[in-house]
């Protein structure tokens, strides 16, 4: 049974399996979201606000909530909120969880066939260090 982006939580996500993994990849099967996710990436722990993920991906804000909403549900990013303003980041307990569940999911726990990626939970200080080692 696949289970709907709305009725995944961070808190589900603890303990991934397949269906949060699908629920994961689907929330950036999306080139809007994907774009969001690679900015907020690169904005690192900082974040950014959603008027500046808009503007930098030229669309408007009531078109960017609902892919920042589905983000934020699958665990890829979340939000916290500084005076009056949403700021979205990448959270990389959600990333490491996705990345861990393929390589020992996808690669029988071998990074080496998944191209040496270097992620794990415990090692992760800024939202994505992927092959940087």
């Amino acid at each position: 049974m696949l289970v709907s982006p709305r009725d995944v939580t961070l808190f589900q996500l603890k303990s991934m399996d397949s269906s949060h993994a699908v629920v994961q990849f689907s929330a950036l099967a999306n080139e809007v979201r994907f774009n969001v996710f690679r900015i907020l990436a690169e904005a690192g722990e900082e974040g950014m606000s959603a008027g500046d993920i808009a503007r930098d991906i030229s669309v408007s804000p009531s078109t960017l909530s609902p892919h920042l909403a589905q983000l934020e549900r699958s665990g890829l990013i979340w939000s916290r909120r500084d005076g009056t303003r949403i700021l979205y980041a990448v959270n990389p307990d959600g990333v490491s969880d996705l990345i861990d569940h393929i390589i020992s999911d996808c690669c029988g726990g071998r990074p080496e066939l998944c191209g040496g990626i270097s992620l794990t939970a415990s090692s992760t200080s800024s939202a994505c260090k992927v092959g940087t080692d």
